[in-house]
């Protein structure tokens, strides 16, 4: 009985039910916090101590207990399995440099092909791609990188012109 009242009000008013839910959604809209203002840095330092991942990064400060950088954005250079010219590797040099010179990034150190490193920067034998290496202080989960991913974006599109004729730029990391 109660159900069928409900439905039949409903029917009759849907319009006032509509009109309802819209304020009320934008109400929320305009109460609720912004992403920002809640969201944290650091989440995993909320997970269970016995997590996989919290273990792992437990396992690498004890082994390397001065390393700075917290993750990572990698700048990969490549011609689709073919051998990178010398004006590719030119330009990687060149992104390097503009990574280094670009003001407020959080950055530990930036790697190019010329940087020692364990391994080799010049991808596969035959030389068929190439990173650079943005080391950063923030870490993999900060809410900023959202904002330094955006930042690198634009970095690179400034470089756009510069960039050799079918040479392939692409963003990773951690």
């Amino acid at each position: 009985m109660l159900a069928e009242r409900l439905a039949t009000l409903i029917n009759r008013h849907w319009h006032w039910l509509l009109i309802g839910w819209i304020a009320l959604a934008a109400g929320l809209k305009l109460i609720a916090p912004g992403w920002n203002e809640i969201a944290k840095d650091g989440d995993l330092e909320y997970l269970p101590a016995e997590v996989a991942s919290l273990r792992g990064e437990r396992l690498l400060q004890e082994a390397f207990p001065n390393e700075q950088a917290h993750s990572q954005i990698s700048v990969v250079l490549s011609r689709r399995g073919e051998k990178l010219e010398a004006d590719d590797r030119r330009f990687g040099l060149k992104v390097a440099e503009a990574i280094r010179a670009e003001e407020g990034l959080p950055l530990v150190d930036v790697w190019d092909e010329t940087t020692q490193v364990v391994g080799d920067m010049l991808l596969a034998e035959e030389g068929s791609a190439t990173m650079v290496v943005a080391r950063l202080t923030s870490g993999l989960m900060d809410v900023g990188n959202v904002d330094l991913l955006k930042r690198m974006r634009a970095l690179l599109a400034g470089l756009r012109a510069d960039r050799p004729e079918g040479l392939r730029v692409d963003l990773t990391g951690s």
